[in-house]
């Protein structure tokens, strides 16, 4: 994750939507000095309009595209997901996995498409 905040600091700077997803230790693990443990979320904190941490799988199908559209929206910037290592090494029997992505929508960008944009830069 730490290797990633240059790219979200430009992803900042720049109105760019970006979703940063990384593993962590276990949730149980959070301040005990795990191996590779860092302050993820108060580091990603700076430059992302919203960080979180999920912990099931359930929680992650709702997160994934809530984040994004957060990404998306308003001022366009990086947003942050931390996946302990224990959600990912969850199994999902396939017919719950169906369950799992049924309510998900497409996020949408708000507002009017950039037509034209080479023109205003030429103009500036």
């Amino acid at each position: 994750m730490l290797h990633a905040i240059a790219g979200v600091q430009n992803a900042h700077a720049n109105c760019w939507p970006m979703m940063l997803i990384s593993s962590s230790a276990k949730s149980a693990e959070f301040g005990c000095g795990a191996f590779q443990e860092t302050i993820q979320l108060p580091t990603a904190d700076i430059y992302c309009k919203h960080t979180c941490v999920v912990s099931s799988l359930e929680e992650a199908a709702v997160e994934f595209p809530r984040a994004m559209a957060i990404a998306l929206s308003g001022r366009p910037g990086p947003v942050y997901i931390q996946i302990p290592s224990e959600v990912f090494s969850m199994h999902v029997p396939a017919s719950h996995a169906d369950s799992l992505c049924a309510n998900i929508t497409r996020p949408v960008c708000e507002g009017p498409p950039v037509v034209g944009a080479e023109n205003i830069a030429a103009a500036a």
